[in-house]
Formats: C-alpha cells, structure tokens, sequence
C-alpha cells in the first residue's frame, strides 16, 4: 500500500476526546475502551462506502495466490488506497494519534503492524488469539468499527476474555493460529458500533477473537497495532 504513512494537518478524527479517554493509564486497568463517533461522519460515510463497493478493493483469499482464507482481509489491486480510507490510514498512523493512544499505558509507541482493512462476510471469523506471543513488544490493538446497523444477532462480535491456558494446536485449513487460547469464565462480547473506535490492551493473560459471521451483511473494519517504542521502558503487563 501507498502513503500510509502519516502526513495529518488537520484529523479527521476527535483526538480531544481520544487523549481525554486514554487519560490516567486506562488500559493498565481494563482491558479496553470505546471511543464513540470517532471520526467526521462524512469521512466515516465514505470510508465505509469505499470498503463495500470500491472495486479496487480484493479480498486476499480471492486472489491468484490465496491468503488469510476466512479472515476477509482486503487489498487494493493498485497499491493504492481509495480517498477517506487513506485519510483513516493516515490518521492511525499519525504522531498525533499515536501520542494521544499513549497515555492509555504511560509508554511511547510505534506502530508495530501497518492498518489492515477488513470487510468480513458470513462464514468469517477470526479464531482468539493475543498479538503478544510471537510479538512480545505490541500492547494495543486498534480497531476503526465502520460496520452500519450491525446487530449482536448477525455475529461478528469481538470477544475478549482471560485466558485460562494457552493449548498448541494443530491449524486447520481456515485457521491461521497454531495456538488455542482457551478462556475462562471472565470475558466481554462487544458489537461492532458504527464509526467507533475500539481500543484493546494486548498482554499475556489476555485474547481475543471475532465470532462467526452470520448474517448476509460486511463487517468493515480497519486495524492497526502499536508496540512499545524499542527505547521505551519495558511494561510489568507484557
């Protein structure tokens, strides 16, 4: 992809409020939090409208060479990114934002893994997982929500729990992971919402996934994941 590196004069996302949410450390002390119309409605709009019906957009397991079978993971033919989702990129890969996503753990950050657009259909899913056990460094997952009207019926809900043991597994065809991570009993299901940002603590003790989708509807998404900046304090957490 092109450009995806940050350049934002003027964000097309509410950092105030971004900054006034991750105040005090908040994921040294939950395992997440939402951010509410997050960005301008005409850019969110937009994104979501490229996401769904821009032909530029293949998912990759309908590509020559299949990957990320089941997952929905979306790529441009043309290495390049349509208007409001490149403005969504850039915004999540910005100094700004990624200075106000800091105070939610106390540590700079960098990005770890570029922003990976999704528009998962029925059938997808993303098995639990953690980001931390091959990538001890990550510790925040970012997912830009764009899915409209969603209903918690349809599946596609993120889960995120605390993991009771961490079993090696065998992957199946669709699976991507040769881990399982089993939860215990403490857990969150939450529904994709609307242009809403949803902000996940990544550490060992901790997973998640995306339940199978049910419903003949695109689950779109956009995700980003930051690590400690490599000069950064290590965190207790990790």
């Amino acid at each position: 992809m092109q450009n995806l590196k940050a350049n934002v004069q003027e964000p097309c996302g509410d950092l105030i409020r971004l900054e006034k949410y991750s105040a005090c450390n908040s994921l040294s002390r939950c395992a997440y939090f939402r951010v509410p119309n997050f960005l301008e409605t005409d850019i969110a709009e937009g994104a979501y409208g490229e996401l769904i019906n821009d032909a530029r957009y293949v998912r990759t397991d309908r590509m020559p060479n299949p990957t990320g079978i089941g997952l929905g993971i979306l790529k441009p033919v043309d290495q390049c990114l349509s208007p409001n989702v490149q403005k969504c990129c850039d915004l999540l890969t910005s100094n700004e934002f990624r200075s106000c996503l800091a105070a939610s753990i106390g540590q700079k950050l960098q990005v770890a893994k570029p922003p990976t657009l999704f528009r998962m259909e029925k059938g997808d899913r993303i098995v639990r997982h953690d980001d931390v056990l091959a990538s001890p460094s990550n510790c925040i997952s970012v997912v830009l929500h764009l899915s409209k009207n969603w209903k918690r019926q349809y599946g596609g809900n993120t889960v995120l729990g605390y993991v009771q043991r961490v079993e090696e597994v065998r992957p199946a065809l669709r699976e991507y992971s040769q881990h399982r991570w089993v939860f215990s009993t403490r857990r969150s299901v939450l529904s994709p919402a609307f242009n809403s940002l949803l902000i996940i603590a990544l550490r060992k003790g901790m997973a998640h996934g995306v339940t199978t989708v049910r419903a003949h509807a695109y689950r779109v998404s956009i995700v980003c994941l930051y690590g400690r900046e490599a000069n950064g304090p290590a965190s207790s957490n990790n």
